[in-house]
């Protein structure tokens, strides 16, 4: 007999970074349903009628469920197990503060940045460096599927920003006298603008660092549903006086987002993975793709490719004016230490 998964139920958000995960695998909605012979996995159509079940604990293939069922248990406990022991729901901010919450308060301490380099596509150099949080667990590092979807608070959001913030800034420190040039790219979510004091908070991280503001990228994201009011465009719009570059992180929501930030200076936008795949996909993939980046230009917006894998998909890149990347082709996430050694070393270069 199969071990027995652990409840669904006290699990929470545990339970749900596993559906998202098996929704992002297969590309449909995935549930589970505790039964007394296990669990059962049904794959749902959209039409709420789930087509097919899997029941982990069928005896005629004993061996085989063993091993989903322990598989699956282990995901489970161990996403719990990262909620328990390394998120402290964030207290909410009161009042017009002008900082963030103290991160070691959210995280215990433990959250961390890996860095992955954008480059040039047409030599290969690297001009920027993107901030990538990762929760250190013991002597594991967690990726953000197990812990972004814990951050579903302002405060928590805004905290995470600064945290990332705060590791950019000191490895820009170090290394600029090296590459005066490099940059660093953080994200924020338009949801965890403040009331008041963004500004302010990252000057204090740049002085600190003894940075300008042209060293810092802010990826604006809507991972979470925002409101921008007047006193929030207001600070994008001071950011962006500051010589910071304000960058959206999606290109399908370009149009709608320009709109909604009324005229504050924008610097670019992210062609996701998904788009970069395309473009060496089927002729109507890769005319949808063309398209939302010829959009994005009539915007007046740079846009930078994220997931790049090969190089005929820089290639393509090229083609359409796409002048930046990041992906697997040139480096995979990694330390500060370890991306030290690169940063003055051309990585791929398609263009001559």
């Amino acid at each position: 007999m199969n071990p027995p998964l652990p409840s669904l139920e006290p699990a929470g958000r545990a339970g749900r970074h596993l559906l998202q995960y098996l929704r992002a695998v297969t590309g449909t909605a995935w549930s589970i349903d505790p039964s007394p012979l296990g669990a059962a996995f049904a794959i749902n159509d959209g039409t709420g009628e789930p087509f097919a079940f899997l029941c982990l604990h069928d005896a005629s293939e004993t061996e085989r469920c063993t091993r989903i069922g322990a598989t699956v248990a282990a995901v489970l406990t161990h996403l719990l197990q990262a909620e328990r022991d390394f998120y402290v729901p964030a207290e909410p901010v009161v009042g017009a503060a002008a900082t963030a919450p103290t991160t070691g308060d959210i995280f215990g301490g433990r959250m961390i940045a890996h860095f992955q380099p954008i480059v040039d596509l047409v030599d290969g150099r690297i001009v920027a460096v993107e901030a990538l949080a990762r929760l250190q667990s013991g002597p594991n590092i967690l990726g953000p599927g197990t812990f972004l979807d814990l951050i579903d608070t302002p405060a928590a959001m805004l905290a995470l920003f600064d945290r990332m913030l705060e590791c950019a800034s000191d490895f820009l420190a170090e290394q600029r006298p090296r590459v005066p040039d490099l940059s660093a790219a953080v994200k924020l979510e338009f949801a965890g603008i403040p009331e008041s004091g963004l500004p302010q908070l990252v000057e204090r991280r740049l002085t600190a660092a003894g940075l300008p503001g042209e060293a810092l990228e802010i990826e604006l994201s809507a991972r979470a549903a925002f409101a921008l009011d007047a006193p929030r465009l207001e600070q994008l719009r001071t950011l962006a006086a500051m010589g910071v570059n304000l960058v959206l992180a999606d290109v399908d929501r370009a149009t709608h987002v320009v709109g909604l930030l009324q005229g504050t200076r924008l610097a670019g936008v992210k062609v996701g993975r998904r788009h970069v795949a395309h473009l060496v996909g089927t002729p109507e993939e890769a005319a949808a793709v063309r398209a939302r980046i010829a959009t994005a230009q009539r915007l007046g917006l740079e846009v930078i490719a994220d997931g790049v894998e090969t190089r005929s998909q820089t290639e393509q890149l090229l083609l359409l004016g796409c002048r930046f990347g990041l992906g697997y082709l040139f480096a995979v996430p990694q330390p500060p230490e370890m991306l030290t050694d690169l940063l003055d070393k051309p990585l791929v270069a398609v263009g001559h």
